[in-house]
């Protein structure tokens, strides 16, 4: 009886834990246009706007009902009221947002962690990284020297919102960008352009991959059924 009791309890965790999860889903967007960093800003275009837009590129899991090609709209961050590290006090909310035809997914932005790598002073050589901390305090970006070009990426972190059935998951995002602006092939070029005698921002192409777990409402609907009834269950056990 104590071996069919224990099985019943394992099944019933596995079932919570199957529930928590939930299915996986990784979406893929790129920009439309290109992105412009500064010192205080992470502008998506069309620049100035106070947003961006982007379209979708790849999807799986939860996100499958997306079409490829879909059309998004993204907010700009504002690096100086949103600094990178700490968890933010008010998120933004909605950060991204992918409307499509009886569906809506909103992405709410709780933290940009920092971006973590060693000084930019020195350079670094082909294929090492550094977080330009010089330039941007609390830098969320990782700048990274390749043969004839620099790449750059930031992760954000937040809460997933399924308007469809209200479903929410926590996800994590990574922005990968390629500086499309001349005389930014090297992390001494991209800074100097952080500087005085600079712009005081840098220009890329962006892409971005955000990957969050998604709770089934069904599935915790049956969840809780076989929770309520393990008491019961345990009851008519015991008087046998």
């Amino acid at each position: 009886m104590r071996r069919r009791l224990l099985c019943v309890i394992i099944a019933a965790v596995a079932m919570v834990g199957a529930a928590v999860a939930g299915p996986i889903g990784t979406l893929d967007f790129a920009g439309l246009g290109v992105m412009r960093i500064s010192a205080t800003e992470i502008d998506f275009s069309p620049l100035g706007g106070g947003t961006g837009d982007f379209v979708v590129t790849g999807v799986s899991g939860v996100f499958l009902a997306l079409p490829l090609g879909a059309l998004g709209e993204i907010t700009d961050l504002d690096i100086v009221t949103a600094p990178p590290g700490a968890p933010l006090g008010t998120p933004v909310d909605p950060f991204v947002v992918v409307p499509v035809p009886g569906s809506l997914f909103s992405f709410s932005l709780g933290q940009i962690p920092l971006g973590g790598g060693p000084s930019c002073v020195p350079a670094p050589a082909v294929g090492q990284s550094c977080t330009p901390t010089e330039v941007v305090p609390n830098s969320p970006f990782l700048l990274t020297q390749n043969a004839g070009a620099v790449t750059a990426s930031f992760t954000v972190r937040g809460t997933l919102t399924d308007l469809s059935d209200s479903s929410t998951a926590p996800y994590a995002g990574l922005f990968t960008m390629n500086f499309t602006q001349p005389g930014a092939d090297t992390v001494a070029e991209v800074l100097s352009s952080f500087g005085p005698l600079g712009p005081g921002f840098v220009e890329s192409s962006w892409s971005a991959q955000f990957n969050a777990a998604v709770p089934e409402p069904g599935t915790l609907l049956v969840v809780g059924g076989a929770l309520l009834m393990l008491p019961g269950f345990l009851r008519r056990r015991s008087k046998t």
